[in-house]
């Protein structure tokens, strides 16, 4: 009688490279013959990727960790990700975790996900038990070098890994595939622990993300979102730029269609604008992490630019790629900010024309120089201020959306789900705006989550935040 298979349950915390991190293992352990499985269900061993950008979020994590605990008492959980890679064990105690294993170290993940540890001479020294923890507390791991995982194991895309839509074990892929370029930051905003967590900058080679894209489209992928911890920073270690990159994506085309995940102001350069508006493979979005519009606080934030670059810049993208969907992130409530600030960003963040924003009210993280400025903002204002913020860049995303009604659109489908006229499809199009169609079954049944469709917008309802199109003749998008 064969072995029952390994059950391994997930809990992602955090950005797009955490959520790629896990999809790399849960496509690695199928290989192995084990079967993933959301972290609500039962499983022999636990993986927690976390995230530790606030202390909140710390909070988050071990909340998670203890409610594992309770309900699954004789499971092995295993803590990865950024806050494992901040001070071994940080608030943990052995009851909780059984082994802790810093971000970007996946073979150490995968050995400690079959019950590898360090008492064996062969264990990986990137797996910490909590024997050695009791003995040996140190401040911060070491650094090591590159430790680029790509896809699977040995390098390439496992048979195990299907297209967008179907299941991974028990877990569903995106039909939008984020594809990591780069690891690591060597930015010291006063707010962020990720350098000291994702290591130094670290880049993958041009060919290999080449090929990549090539076997994701194969998958079925029509969108790959280019992601990574500072992927304005692609490349610095092999002596090239992301433009360069961009560039033979434009040349070689081994996708349908690509997209740029966040990129700081001041690392989108005239040759990166002139690469993305002169190819249609680029989706017509650029998400610019400007954080605060406000020159004191980009100060305090030791940002690289100031709103006057940010202004020439934001300019420069309506001018050289007017269809353009602009987006950003704000920080609110940062130390030092006063209630005439928020109003004077906020009337900066209008007149530039941006199409929406991410808002965050700022946390403390213990560790970094933000925590020591004077004048914080009462949690309270935060959000006050954060709910402010919201409204602004929910008119701002429906006035994008309304500027696009008529248009023909070209998305990609996301979710296929029946509803009372028969069947919807949503997804994601090329201006980063959700699209909604509805189809009738037999229609539905000639289409798949990841394939790009088109379609025109005809209207936008009230209190919706989706554009509902018509589907149009689908001979030229297949």
């Amino acid at each position: 009688m064969s072995e029952a298979a390994l059950k391994v349950g997930f809990k992602t915390f955090g950005c797009r490279s955490n959520h790629a991190d896990s999809i790399e293992l849960q496509a690695a352990l199928v290989e192995q013959g084990a079967v993933p499985c959301s972290s609500e269900e039962d499983a022999d061993v636990y993986v927690v990727n976390s995230c530790t950008v606030t202390d909140e979020a710390d909070k988050d994590v071990l909340r998670e960790l203890r409610r594992i605990r309770r309900r699954s008492p004789n499971a092995r959980i295993i803590l990865t990700g950024c806050m494992a890679s901040l001070e071994d064990g940080i608030a943990l105690d052995h009851s909780m975790v059984d082994a802790v294993v810093g971000a970007g170290r996946r073979e150490a993940v995968l050995k400690a996900v079959n019950g590898i540890d360090g008492s064996s001479e062969q264990a990986d020294p990137a797996i910490v038990n909590f024997e050695e923890l009791a003995a040996k507390r140190s401040k911060r791991p070491a650094r090591g070098g590159a430790n680029w995982r790509s896809i699977s194991l040995d390098g390439d895309f496992p048979a195990a890994l299907r297209g967008p839509g179907e299941m991974l074990g028990e877990q569903k892929l995106r039909a939008r595939y984020h594809l990591r370029i780069q690891e690591g930051c060597e930015n010291s905003c006063t707010f962020c622990i990720i350098p000291q967590t994702r290591g130094r900058l670290s880049s993958r080679p041009v060919a290999e993300l080449i090929n990549d894209l090539a076997q994701l489209n194969d998958l079925g992928y029509g969108e790959v979102v280019l992601t990574g911890t500072h992927i304005g920073g692609y490349g610095e270690d092999l002596g090239l730029k992301l433009s360069d990159l961009l560039r033979e994506i434009a040349q070689v085309r081994p996708v349908q269609r690509v997209r740029l995940s966040s990129i700081d102001p001041n690392d989108v350069s005239e040759e990166l604008l002139a690469v993305l508006s002169s190819s249609d493979i680029f989706c017509e979005h650029l998400h610019v992490c400007v954080q605060a519009f406000s020159d004191p606080i980009l100060k305090k934030m030791n940002r690289k630019y100031r709103m006057s670059e940010v202004c020439s810049l934001v300019s420069r993208i309506h001018e050289v790629w007017p269809e353009c969907t602009l987006g950003t992130d704000v920080i609110c409530g940062f130390p030092g900010e006063t209630a005439e600030s928020v109003e004077e960003q906020i009337a900066a963040f209008e007149e530039l024309g941006f199409s929406y924003v991410h808002v965050f009210p700022y946390s403390e993280r213990s560790e970094t120089a933000a925590v020591r400025l004077p004048n914080s903002v009462l949690p309270k204002e935060r959000k006050k201020r954060a709910a402010r913020w919201r409204a602004v860049g929910a008119r701002a995303k429906r006035r994008r959306m309304k500027s696009i009604l008529s248009r023909e659109l070209e998305f990609v489908v996301e979710q296929i789900r029946d509803a009372a006229a028969g069947v919807e499809l949503s997804g994601t199009s090329r201006e980063f705006m959700s699209a909604v169609v509805s189809l009738s079954p037999k229609q539905a049944k000639l289409i798949r989550a990841g394939q790009i469709i088109r379609g025109r917008a005809t209207e936008l309802k009230q209190g919706e935040e989706q554009l509902r199109c018509e589907l149009l003749n689908q001979e030229s998008s297949e």
